[in-house]
């Protein structure tokens, strides 16, 4: 689904040369298609700025990106707003991802208009539904609910316009551990039941290997190791992977409060 080649990306800081950072140095890398290639690494390693690269949130400077077989590195502003419904982002910090002044209702309304559907209210009731929330969700606004609602909300306005790809920058990362694992077991479920393929990024290794199918690791802007989850985890081959799990100790009781979460979300 995805193949990106020789992806650069620089930012200034300054006038000089000197001051500015290479945020991805020469990215090269596929995703299948139905597949969940995490991405971990230390801050400031490029796992953001790569996953906008990816959507076009961010321009490289140079490089390719194809998507479904096109090359969307040289697709204009017009071009690629065709193809921007197919390919989402969900963020870390939900709430600021909604309108405060819109009811969650309005949220989605916009969003399946921008897909063309004419049943927007049944199409909104069945959204919700998928991600584990009543209608009664319609008439509140972001501030009414909390971090676990809220990427729900985040994850059905992504559903609504019928993408095929998501990149997930630290979906969880601002959650306790009991709803992170409820978003978790959603986001499988959803991946299974609407063959979705899914960009990870995260700074927790024990998020990573339950969600990923394969791991990058990043450090400095470079993949420095890209392999399936279990060989990077029971075998790590670069120093820096090794230094990484060894510090965060990824322990088996740590993976179970993953897989023996509970899917549902109180009101």
């Amino acid at each position: 689904m995805i193949e990106i080649s020789g992806l650069n990306k620089r930012f200034s800081r300054g006038r000089s040369e000197s001051s500015s950072v290479q945020a991805v140095r020469d990215v090269s890398f596929s995703i299948k298609k139905g597949e969940c290639l995490g991405v971990i690494g230390e801050s400031g390693s490029g796992k953001t700025t790569l996953g906008k690269l990816l959507l076009r949130l961010t321009e490289p400077d140079s490089g390719s990106i194809l998507f479904e077989g096109i090359d969307i590195s040289a697709l204009n502003r017009r071009e690629m707003r065709k193809i921007r419904q197919r390919m989402q982002m969900v963020f870390q910090d939900p709430t600021a991802s909604l309108n405060p002044c819109m009811t969650i209702g309005s949220a989605l309304s916009e969003a399946l208009k921008q897909r063309g559907v004419q049943d927007i209210e049944s199409e909104r009731l069945r959204l919700l539904e998928k991600v584990g929330l009543g209608s009664e969700f319609l008439r509140r606004y972001p501030y009414e609910l909390s971090g676990g609602q809220t990427q729900r909300i985040v994850l059905a306005r992504a559903l609504a316009v019928r993408p095929v790809f998501i990149v997930a920058d630290e979906p969880t990362s601002a959650l306790d551990v009991s709803v992170q694992a409820q978003i978790l077991h959603l986001m499988k479920d959803l991946q299974k039941e609407y063959g979705l393929t899914y960009l990870f990024i995260s700074h927790d290794l024990e998020v990573i290997r339950y969600m990923s199918d394969r791991v990058a690791v990043m450090s400095e802007g470079r993949i420095i190791e890209l392999r399936q989850t279990e060989e990077v985890f029971s075998d790590p081959q670069h120093p820096f992977t090794q230094r990484l799990i060894s510090e965060n100790e990824i322990s088996e009781r740590a993976l179970r409060k993953f897989s023996g979460g509970t899917r549902d979300i109180p009101e």
